[in-house]
């Protein structure tokens, strides 16, 4: 770039010279085209600029490429400023130095990294040392770490096999033993106790069958009760209903006499009106022979008579018309009237005799309803009596309408009579008959009203009788249901006595049963004695198999837990792998920028050189270029102070993070072994607890049990609370370890830091490590506080225990006490009945059982013999053991624990073991 740049100057130069040239040498050409009127200076002018007008548009590209190119290098000064110590490019020296002491610094630190990789992993190696054999990063020599720890694994699972084997048999033994006695106490146990329950079961159930009766009974009384009650109040609504029916019928009747006043005021009103006319007519049938001459002479007189005779002649014609259909529908009444007393006295009578034969068959269930049936007959006399009376007023009745009746006849005869008579009378006033005719019609439309009011009412007790009969029905159907309840309690009542008598033998067999069981009990109690004492030497021996379980149990528990430590070790190294080839290519992505980084700078420095020849008097430009470096310097020495700070920072946590993983890893491992023994132990010991508490009633040979028992779990716990001092002692020696760690490591953090200068990518890298560590941290407290707080849970629970075992040591010395009183009272009595009973069952077993018998006290007693083999196996595992904690120096504080239990050492041989070691 610089040397076009040059080329360009130097062809403007001589263009410039060119042009001067001519200027001052003016060519013949312009002589020639003088013509054009134009003057000289012109003309040159003219053909200089026809010598640029090819050359301006590449020289204007030419001059903005350059504007663009010295824009960018603007740019970078500023960037070179800002994030280098250089100030303006006459410091492109100081530049190279820069970028050698950076690629010198990536060095130092790269190489620093893998060290701290390095060393991280030899620390993981130590770490994971002390939970499984071996741990080197090469993967060769960890799988023949793992193979050897497998082949250890299985020789101990399959020696552990062949004694489990072995111990098994033996308790099959015993346990077929054991079982044949126990069958034979729970076949004789098993019967009595069927008989007993047979016999319980069976009175239960006849008391429940009893209740269950009584209960049946009480419900259907209950049910009874409540069904009188209901009939009761359906006889006292069908009073109401008759009440209501008798009303309706005074009221009819109170209208039927309002009917006859009407009646007899208008036969008076017709008899002043006839009484006229009976006179004239007496005359008329006196004066004519015979009724037909006096017929022919009404004929004559009506046709001769005027009009107003004619009128006269008609009205009582048509009086004559209207008493006859008066005296029709009278009778019609009083014929209906008739048919509806009878019919409603009919259905009386049947509903009452209906009812008469439901509350008879109810009285022979019940003795209430015979005393509702007494007031009902009451009740029944009494409107019986009403009847009567209403009967008879309706007779009275009847005839005075007969009466009536006649007396309508004779006023119908004399109203024949009268029309002769009206006949003569013609002073009678029109203004009476139609004052009377209009009395007849008021009289018709009442009668008519009255008859529309005695056929709604003879609906209205129709419907009435219709639920009557229908609650009849019901009443029926009800008093059957009663009825046949009744005799199913009858029955169950009969049922119920017929077991309480056969309760009362069962009850006499039952006493003459249990004074058998008393019997047996006794014969029962002396078995039991025996049975209990090869109970308590099966329960030795179940211990030392369990013991042995236990002991299986813990090395499979620690079989799992290396391999388990096996895979997290792979996953960490695979982990760290993956973090050695990222951080790998970064190391190669800065390689590659410092290269770029070198080459730019490169080209930088030649276009520097070529624009200083350009820039010579621009020096106010490269003043301000240097305030602008100078103040690029100042920011980046305090972007350095705080690179370093950060830094410092991020050493320190990682610091802190080491230890507290360091910690947390050792308080894991020393409170999963204390948490899995104590809770062992914790158990052994509720599940003694529970069983010493039942056998303090038994006698002296489980007094002796229990305090050889005792003695050995103070042993127990003994050795419990050496191991946690021994352990928490080593915690103690692992904390200097650290704390001498954790010096060490400053002093490589201050050297790193007199080395240390990066980047801002860095610095936000350092920053996420720094969060991240510190969330790590207070993770890391917390575990820590719930360590601290499971141990002081177990010291707690093991104060517990020291009491309870002081507690049990008193009552025990209680008990020897009660029981050499007892010994000195009981004599030689109960000593030769002991004896008896426990020869008879002596007798009674195999000689296989005595055999077994004879073996199981000398078990109790005194421990069987080992075996030469198994003697030789324990001693080469022990060598192994030892050899193993001599050679491997990482694995010795995993091993130690292991040597004191094998070896039975205090927490003080095992200081002056570590000390010699040391």
């Amino acid at each position: 770039m610089f040397k076009q740049l040059s080329q360009i100057g130097k062809n403007l130069s001589d263009e410039f010279a060119r042009g001067v040239s001519e200027d001052l040498n003016p060519s013949q050409d312009h002589h020639t085209k003088d013509d054009s009127g134009l003057p000289p200076e012109v003309v040159s002018k003219l053909k200089k600029f026809e010598k640029y007008e090819d050359k301006y548009p590449k020289l204007l590209s030419a001059y903005k490429g350059e504007r663009l190119k010295l824009e960018r290098a603007a740019e970078i000064e500023k960037v070179l400023t800002e994030y280098t110590p250089i100030s303006s490019f006459d410091d492109a020296e100081s530049l190279a130095a820069f970028f050698k002491d950076m690629n010198e610094k990536q060095n130092l630190l790269n190489n620093e990294i893998k060290r701290l990789i390095t060393e991280a992993s030899e620390k993981n190696q130590v770490e994971t040392g002390e939970k499984s054999t071996s741990q080197p990063l090469n993967e060769w020599e960890y799988e023949k770490d793992i193979n050897i720890l497998q082949d250890q694994i299985s020789q101990s699972e399959v020696k552990h096999r062949d004694e489990l084997k072995e111990l098994n048999k033996e308790l099959q033994n015993t346990n077929e033993n054991f079982e044949k006695l126990k069958g034979e106490k729970d076949s004789l146990v098993n019967s009595y106790e069927m008989d007993v329950s047979k016999l319980k079961e069976e009175l239960e159930g006849l008391k429940n069958e009893h209740e269950n009766c009584e209960k049946v009974s009480h419900e259907v009384i209950e049910k009874l009760g409540a069904e009188n009650k209901l009939s009761q109040n359906k006889i006292k609504e069908l009073e109401q209903s008759l009440s209501e029916k008798e009303s309706t019928i005074k009221k009819l009747q109170d209208k039927i006499a309002d009917d006859l006043e009407k009646i007899e005021s208008l036969k008076k009103k017709v008899d002043s009106t006839s009484e006229s006319s009976i006179a004239n007519t007496e005359n008329l049938q006196s004066s004519t022979p015979s009724k037909s001459s006096g017929k022919k002479k009404k004929k004559s007189n009506k046709k001769s008579s005027s009009n107003a005779n004619t009128t006269v002649e008609e009205t009582p014609v048509a009086n004559d018309g209207e008493h006859e259909q008066l005296e029709a529908k009278y009778k019609e009444v009083c014929t209906k009237l008739g048919s509806i007393q009878e019919n409603l006295n009919a259905d009386w009578q049947r509903r009452y005799d209906a009812l008469k034969v439901e509350l008879n068959s109810s009285v022979h269930s019940k003795d209430e309803l015979k005393e509702q049936m007494e007031l009902l007959e009451k009740e029944r006399k009494h409107l019986g009596d009403e009847l009567n009376k209403s009967k008879d007023e309706i007779k009275e009745k009847q005839s005075e309408i007969e009466e009536t009746r006649d007396m309508m006849k004779v006023i119908g005869n004399e109203l024949v009579d009268a029309k002769d008579k009206l006949k003569e009378l013609s002073g009678v006033d029109k203004e009476d008959m139609a004052h009377l005719e209009d009395e007849l019609r008021k009289s018709r439309s009442e009668l008519s009203s009255l008859a529309e009011k005695l056929t709604e009412k003879e609906n209205q007790l129709q419907s009435v009788l219709s639920n009557m009969t229908q609650e009849l029905d019901s009443l029926r159907i009800s008093s059957s249901y009663n009825e046949k309840h009744q005799n199913q309690l009858n029955e169950s009542l009969n049922k119920l006595k017929t077991e309480n008598s056969t309760l009362t033998d069962q009850v006499k067999e039952f006493e003459n049963l249990k004074k058998t069981h008393s019997s047996l009990r006794t014969s029962l109690v002396q078995k039991e004695k025996t049975i209990i004492y090869l109970e308590q030497q099966v329960k030795t021996y179940t211990e030392s198999v369990e013991a042995t379980k236990k002991n299986t149990d813990s090395i499979k528990l620690e079989n799992r837990q290396l391999s388990d430590r096996l895979e997290t070790l792979k996953r960490d190294y695979e982990i760290l792998q993956a973090d050695a080839k990222g951080r790998s290519e970064s190391f190669e992505k800065y390689i590659r920028e410092n290269g770029q980084l070198s080459e730019r700078l490169s080209m930088l420095q030649d276009k520097y050189e070529t624009l200083q020849s350009l820039k010579s008097n621009s020096s106010e430009h490269i003043d301000s270029i240097k305030r602008q470096c100078e103040e690029l310097t100042v920011k980046l020495k305090e972007a350095n102070k705080k690179i370093f700070s950060l830094e410092d920072e991020v050493t320190e946590y990682s610091n802190m993070i080491h230890d507290k993983s360091r910690e947390i890893n050792h308080l894991r491992r020393h409170i999963s072994e204390n948490s899995y023994g104590e809770t062992a132990k914790e158990r052994e010991l509720k599940e003694k607890l529970t069983y010493e508490a039942d056998e303090k009633i038994k006698l002296q040979n489980e007094l002796i049990l229990q305090a050889t028992r005792k003695s050995r779990d103070v042993q127990d716990w003994k050795q419990a609370n050496a191991e946690l001092k021994s352990e928490l002692h080593g915690l103690q020696l692992k904390e200097k370890e650290l704390q001498s760690d954790i010096l060490t490591l400053k002093t490589l953090n201050t050297n790193l830091q007199n080395n240390s200068g990066s980047s801002k990518e860095d610095s936000k890298e350092l920053e996420k490590l720094a969060i991240n560590l510190k969330e790590s941290l207070s993770k890391a407290d917390q575990k820590i506080r719930g360590l601290q707080e499971t141990n002081d849970n177990l010291m707690r629970t093991n104060d517990n225990v020291n009491e309870k075992f002081s507690r049990l040591s008193k009552n025990y010395k209680a008990l020897s006490k009660q029981l050499n009183e007892l010994k000195e009272k009981d004599g030689n009595g109960t000593r030769s009945s002991r004896a008896s009973s426990v020869t008879s069952n002596g007798e009674n077993q195999p000689a296989g059982t005595r055999s077994r018998q004879s073996s199981f006290t000398s078990n109790r007693t005194v421990l069987p013999p080992e075996t030469v083999s198994e003697m030789n196996d324990k001693v080469a595992y022990i060598k192994n053991v030892l050899l193993g904690f001599l050679e491997h120096k990482d694995q010795r504080t995993q091993l130690l624990p292991v040597v004191s239990t094998l070896l039975r050492f205090d927490s003080n041989d095992e200081k002056r073991l570590m000390m010699s070691l040391k």
